[in-house]
């Protein structure tokens, strides 16, 4: 996507001007270390919310999450410190997408013997979807490169396996391989009970959803076999929408059984409502959660990748 090659160039720009304060850095104890814990940085909420569960028993690992202001991970863009916090971790985990790219150009450029780099993505590389446009009203220009879809933490299967992926590093990094072997255990199963409770649902009410903007969810679309007519591809820059478009998403919710028009955390509810008042329908606007966009204010109120992904089921059941 052209906005990637922009913010490629952007990012560049940050390690040329980012090396000094790297290398200042590297010549002082990072507090981490000081205090003999391992430092794991992630760089959004999903990879973080799963290693701080993964290793809640554990005293000697320190979780760092960079993008904690609430910025979505599409537009989000490393500053110097983050850099540094990379630099002097002993784990650093990203997802690996698109969004990410920076993270996994920073990694491949600045390997470090020390310190142990995660791309998620590599990780189930056998387990992850090429975007497409099915079910999208507004779709990319032709000639876009072919990509893989980012989105794999609203998928419970594959979140189930990011969690293994990161639980088996960590079992070498802290003093009782115990404590993080049983939390494993208990986190899965728990992620194993919410993924039967989708499937339950959507096998027995199956639902064409109308989302009046991006579609990040298409993992979850093909675990639960559900259909959809979205405005936007998932990591679409695309806000505003054309009249053509409004009246074919009208037309969907018009033929639709149900009377509801979804958007994301961050969508536009004048969409949504324009939508609807075209249809002729009754219909409510519901919010499911991308988790794209959750501050460190809305973990400190007690938001976990469980409860959001559980608030996104009560929402999705809603006709």
């Amino acid at each position: 996507m052209k906005k990637n090659r922009i913010k490629g160039l952007f990012i560049k720009a940050v390690f040329l001007f980012a090396m000094p304060a790297l290398f200042f850095a590297a010549g002082c104890e990072p507090v981490s270390k000081a205090n003999n814990k391992t430092t794991v940085v992630c760089t959004v909420f999903p990879v973080y919310d799963w290693t701080k569960e993964i290793t809640k028993d554990c005293e000697d690992i320190n979780v760092i999450l960079l993008e904690d202001d609430g910025t979505d991970m599409h537009s989000y863009q490393p500053t110097v410190k983050d850099l540094v916090d990379i630099e002097d971790c002993d784990v650093f985990i990203y997802i690996g997408g698109e969004s990410e790219e920076w993270a996994k150009e920073y990694s491949e450029k600045h390997p470090n013997s020390k310190r142990t780099d995660i791309c998620l993505m590599d990780e189930i590389s056998g387990d992850i979807l090429l975007e497409n446009d099915e079910g999208i009203v507004v779709t990319e220009e032709e000639g876009e490169e072919e990509a893989y879809d980012e989105h794999i933490w609203l998928s419970l299967k594959r979140s189930i396996k990011c969690a293994d992926v990161i639980g088996s590093v960590l079992k070498d990094k802290t003093s009782d391989p115990s404590k993080i072997e049983n939390s494993l255990a208990s986190y899965e199963e728990k992620l194993s009970t919410l993924d039967k409770e989708y499937e339950d649902y959507f096998s027995a009410n199956p639902r064409t959803l109308i989302i009046a903007d991006r579609f990040p969810f298409r993992y979850m679309a093909e675990d639960y076999g559900f259909t959809y007519m979205a405005a936007f591809p998932g990591c679409s820059a695309e806000s505003s929408i054309s009249f053509v478009p409004v009246v074919e998403l009208s037309e969907g919710l018009k033929s639709n059984k149900d009377n509801v028009v979804f958007i994301t955390e961050s969508g536009d509810i004048d969409l949504a409502e324009t939508v609807i008042e075209q249809s002729g329908k009754d219909a409510k606007v519901v919010i499911i959660d991308s988790l794209q966009c959750v501050s460190l204010k809305k973990i400190e109120e007690g938001a976990t990748y469980y409860s959001l992904m559980k608030s996104n089921l009560d929402a999705l059941k809603q006709e």
